[in-house]
């Protein structure tokens, strides 16, 4: 009797899970660049980059989460952030506005428009479920090596056994109730 099961390398969901990572910063340039070839509006910008914060945002609290740690999001991180990111996102709007204007008449639109909210709600739709999809993977190859770990720690913790203290730098120091710490 022959099984036909797929055997990947280990390293090919680690692969995945960074591609789907690239994926997920190269979005929002991506959808720069769309937005000055198609001609909409530059204010298209200003939703890209937020979009691309509340992706940072999600990000950062499925890592705290992760990490058990309470997030605390500042508002001057949100306004450097946001600065930052619209700056690079113009830039790059120009840019690729100006190389389209030496080959072809420019007209950008006036304002922002159906279009415009479904390039930006793509580009954060796609971002998240990309990152998601990453995170997801990354949880799943790190499990195996986090439990060995810790089964290491409590069978090292069972070995010692009866001693009553704390091991510190590999020396054990009883625990008196007398001292003081």
């Amino acid at each position: 009797m022959r099984h036909n099961s797929i055997v990947t390398h280990p390293a090919a969901q680690l692969q995945s899970a960074l591609a789907l990572r690239a994926i997920g910063l190269l979005v929002f340039p991506l959808a720069t660049v769309l937005s000055a070839g198609l001609q909409r509006s530059w204010l298209i910008v200003a939703a890209l980059a937020l979009a691309m914060l509340v992706t940072s945002h999600v990000e950062r609290l499925r890592l705290a989460r992760l990490m058990k740690v309470p997030a605390r999001p500042s508002l001057a991180g949100f306004v450097a952030g946001l600065a930052i990111r619209s700056g690079a996102l113009l830039g790059l709007f120009v840019v690729s506005t100006g190389l389209l204007a030496l080959f072809r008449t420019t007209a950008l639109a006036q304002g922002l428009g159906l279009p415009d909210i479904a390039i930006v709600s793509g580009a954060l739709a796609l971002a998240l479920i990309a990152n998601e999809i990453s995170a997801r993977i990354a949880v799943r190859q790190t499990a195996g090596p986090i439990a060995s770990v810790q089964a290491a720690f409590r069978e090292a913790g069972q070995r010692a056994g009866g001693v009553d203290g704390v091991i510190l730098e590999g020396e054990i120091i009883p625990d008196n109730d007398n001292t003081t710490r």
